[in-house]
C-alpha cells in the first residue's frame, strides 16, 4: 500500500464521524425541497385572445393564487425586484449582510426588521407561512439555498 493510500485511509478514519454527518446533512439538503413546491389550487383566469385579462374567480381555498405565467411584465418584476431584494442575483437564497443587520437591530431595538429574500419568501409560502421564528428561519435558509441550486435566476 502506498504512503498516500495509508494517509487517505487513516484521514477517512480519524473523521468518520464529521464525514458521516457531513453526507447525512447533505443528503437531507438535497432532498429538502417537496415536488411539487406548491400544490394549491389556483384562481379561474379568463383571458381575450390577445392576453388581456377579462376576469378572474377566487381559488377553491378562499385566495387569489393566479395560474403559472410564463412571463411576468419587465417593470413590474424589476420593481418587486428592487423593492423586495435588490441583491437578488448576487446571493445564494440569503443574504447574510442583511441578516446581520436585522438580526442587530431586532436584538437591540424595539423595532422589528426582516430579512427575507424573494427566494426565502417563497419557500416560507410553500411551507403555509409557518410561524416566524428564529428556527424557522434557519429552515428557510437551508430550503433556500436547495431552491437556488436546483433553479435559475435568468434574467429576462
Amino acid at each position: 500500500m502506498t504512503v498516500q493510500k495509508k494517509q487517505i485511509k487513516t484521514f477517512l478514519y480519524r473523521h468518520k464521524i464529521k464525514l458521516s454527518l457531513g453526507i447525512i446533512l447533505f443528503l437531507g439538503w438535497f432532498f429538502c425541497l417537496p415536488k411539487p413546491l406548491f400544490d394549491d389550487p389556483t384562481s379561474t383566469v379568463v383571458e381575450s385572445r390577445e392576453g388581456h385579462l377579462l376576469g378572474a374567480r377566487i381559488a377553491e381555498d378562499g385566495q387569489w393564487r393566479f395560474p403559472q405565467m410564463d412571463s411576468v411584465p419587465f417593470r413590474f418584476a424589476t420593481s418587486i425586484q428592487y423593492f423586495e431584494d435588490e441583491y437578488f442575483y448576487r446571493h445564494p437564497g440569503f443574504n447574510p449582510i442583511s441578516m446581520g443587520k436585522a438580526l442587530k437591530e431586532n436584538l437591540l431595538t424595539d423595532k422589528k426588521r426582516g430579512a427575507s429574500t424573494l427566494t426565502q419568501q417563497v419557500i416560507r409560502l410553500s411551507r403555509k407561512n409557518k410561524k416566524r421564528t428564529y428556527f424557522e428561519k434557519v429552515i428557510e435558509l437551508f430550503q433556500a439555498t436547495r431552491l437556488e441550486a436546483g433553479y435559475s435566476k435568468m434574467k429576462s
